[in-house]
């Protein structure tokens, strides 16, 4: 406005500019003065005064709140003006879209855009740490979300971008956003990106209308690990019960059958483990080395079998005897040796008459003593002394066979081991013909890996046959399972050994058979370690 006085003629003007650096009180006078008119892809802009100056710029707005004042301003979102008027073909027209209004560092916020959209959010939920946004859209479309923080007045990223896509009209996707740990204050904006719409819409978590199934999911997995902990708890108490009974104290009889290194390592490796992972009271010649009454040293080795054996069978316990394949040569030897016995040496007496003084000898000393008394030194001088002076003779050759056999007999009569299973052999003879606890026998094998089994259970004594055999290491589960058991429980004819252990009163038969199979496992690493290959 210019100001001069009619008084005189080209009196000086006076230019004052009223809206330049306007107070708020003049802004608002703007606002109150002008009106907003909405016509599908316009906004027009009517002011009483047309100057430029008093023409606001606008952009896009979320109003989450009833307070428009509090309605966040989104990037990049300046509307464009021809001539005065608005460019909102592009807007997503949402209820909560608003427009802002800015002059003079003055704010209008005004929301023109119906209920009519081209798609919507239906559904937000919090699952496992992920947000679910369920959408649903009128056309084919891709829509977008994003993390935000709210921040002033605008809600600040946070994040990167995730997308879906719906493939036909009227379809609905969902979009999953994984959520950091604190999500307290945090929001979520979605957008559709293509075909573009300007505007994103904006949710926070602490809204009412976000599904907190997270707590219920919570609250439900610290029920369910708390279920599982007593469960847990309960189960463990009772599987300790149940297996504290399993070869505690139980006595196990171990019969060795070889003196070979080999053999004696894995008969001491497997007495070690039943004793150490079992807890089992295990008897072993090898081990009797003290100088008690009732030592094998004492009795010696025939009686402290029997009283051993008596003892253990007794007590519930079980008998297991090692085989071997030289026992089962031993054996043979021995049967057939008392077959010839039987035959009082006829038919050699007849081939070799000049052998039955040595063959009468021999039989009068086993018969008289049980052991060998022979000298094997005097029968070798006089055989070489023989031969110097009539040459290779068929006394001579009598000689040298009847000195081998000594020396065979003296090695088997000498030796603990073979006279400590003659013994046992003995018991498990007398158990079967009497048909009494014949059950707490069993027979080991310790087979050579690839070997056949068949042909280990043909190398057997017909009486070993009818008794349980185990082929070790790999049948050791099952010997596990029925030492755990005790002779009371096996019948492994009639039910198996799992079907006994299924039993009502076993209830945790599962446990135990994992259990069978650790222990199994520990106890062929002890005679893997012991390097036995026989």
């Amino acid at each position: 406005m210019q100001m001069y006085s009619l008084s005189y003629h080209d009196a000086k003007r006076r230019t004052i500019c009223p809206f330049e650096n306007m107070t708020e009180d003049g802004v608002l006078d703007v606002w109150s003065a002008s009106k907003i008119t909405y016509n599908n892809s316009t906004l027009t802009w009517h002011s009483p005064c047309p100057s430029t100056s008093l023409f606001p710029s606008a952009s896009l707005c979320w109003n989450n709140t009833d307070s428009l004042a509090d309605c966040l301003v989104l990037p990049n979102t300046t509307l464009e003006v021809v001539d005065r008027s608005y460019d909102v073909s592009d807007v997503d027209r949402h209820p909560q879209m608003c427009i802002k209004f800015s002059l003079n560092n003055s704010h209008h916020v005004h929301c023109p855009f119906g209920h009519v959209y081209k798609w919507d959010v239906t559904n937000l939920a919090i699952i496992a740490g992920h947000l679910r946004i369920s959408i649903i859209s009128k056309t084919t479309a891709s829509y977008a979300g994003q993390l935000c923080t709210p921040v002033v007045e605008e809600c600040a990223v946070v994040g990167r971008e995730h997308y879906v896509s719906t493939e036909w009209d009227s379809s609905t996707a969902d979009l999953v956003l994984p959520l950091p740990f604190p999500f307290v204050g945090l929001c979520v904006q979605v957008w559709r990106f293509e075909p573009v719409l300007r505007g994103r819409r904006i949710f926070c978590l602490d809204d009412p209308q976000v599904h907190r199934r997270g707590g219920l999911i919570v609250g439900a997995t610290l029920a369910f690990v708390l279920t599982l902990i007593l469960l847990g708890s309960f189960a463990y108490h009772q599987l300790s019960k149940q297996l504290s009974g399993f070869c505690v104290n139980r006595p196990v009889l171990l019969v060795s059958s070889s003196d070979e290194a080999s053999h004696v390592s894995a008969v001491l490796a497997l007495a070690s483990g039943l004793k150490a992972e079992l807890q089992c009271s295990v008897r072993l010649a090898l081990w009797d080395h003290c100088a008690s009454q009732d030592s094998i040293a004492h009795l010696g080795p025939v009686p402290w079998l029997h009283a051993q054996c008596q003892a253990v069978l007794q007590a519930g316990g079980i008998v297991l005897i090692t085989w071997s394949t030289s026992a089962s040569d031993t054996y043979k030897r021995k049967q057939e040796s008392g077959r010839a016995e039987d035959r009082g040496g006829e038919e050699s007496r007849r081939v070799y008459p000049q052998c039955e003084h040595l063959q009468l000898a021999s039989s009068e000393n086993r018969k008289n003593h049980g052991t060998c008394d022979c000298n094997p030194e005097d029968w070798t001088d006089e055989i070489k002394a023989e031969k110097d002076m009539n040459g290779a003779t068929q006394n001579t050759k009598c000689g040298e066979r009847a000195l081998q056999g000594c020396r065979s007999e003296c090695d088997e009569k000498t030796s603990v081991t073979a006279l400590v299973l003659d013994a046992a052999l003995s018991c498990v003879q007398a158990a079967l013909q009497s048909n009494l606890k014949s059950t707490n026998f069993i027979l080991l094998y310790f087979q050579r890996k690839g070997s056949d089994e068949s042909k280990t259970n043909r190398t057997l004594p017909a009486v070993l046959q009818t008794l349980p055999i185990y082929n070790l290491p790999q049948n050791l589960p099952e010997l596990v399972l029925e030492l755990s058991l005790g002779p009371s429980r096996r019948n492994v004819k009639s039910e198996g050994r799992e079907s006994a252990y299924k039993k009502p009163g076993c209830w945790l038969w599962l446990p135990g058979l994992c259990w069978a199979q650790h222990v199994s496992w520990r106890l062929s690493q002890r005679l893997h370690n012991c390097d036995h290959h026989g």
